[in-house]
């Protein structure tokens, strides 16, 4: 969803946990803002939650932003793990793929394969040539 100020001005993008134990009043308990956008409000298929680990994987993209961010859900709480950050020059995260011990970085340009314990890059793909203009 979206995180708002007092009056109701959209501030970026959020993920909320609710506590749903009882149905008829859910409840928030953590939230994590990213401060810009993300393909998720537009792409269902961009959000990806890997429950093995409780990760979940929010593409992150506006104005000089541009990047993949990693969050845990343990319990009750949302935390901030790891960013992997792409370029934003006709480079924009898409979405992510949970493959075996790695999660597979997709975006416009290129494929970023990130060890799914560590986060380190483990491998880049070009999707097209650097000297292609953006389309």
């Amino acid at each position: 969803g979206q995180d708002a100020d007092e009056l109701g001005v959209t501030t970026g993008a959020q993920i909320s946990l609710f506590d749903v134990s009882v149905p008829s009043n859910p409840r928030r308990v953590d939230t994590v803002d990213f401060g810009s956008g993300t393909h998720i409000e537009g792409d269902h298929h961009a959000f990806l939650y890997w429950q093995p680990t409780g990760t979940i994987a929010v593409p992150v993209y506006g104005v000089g932003v541009s990047r993949i961010d990693f969050v845990r859900v343990n319990g009750n709480n949302l935390t901030r793990i790891a960013s992997v950050p792409f370029d934003g020059v006709c480079d924009y995260p898409r979405r992510t793929i949970a493959m075996g011990d790695q999660f597979v970085l997709v975006g416009t340009k290129r494929m970023v394969f990130v060890d799914a314990v560590s986060f380190a890059v483990t491998k880049e793909l070009t999707l097209r040539s650097a000297e292609s203009p953006c389309w």
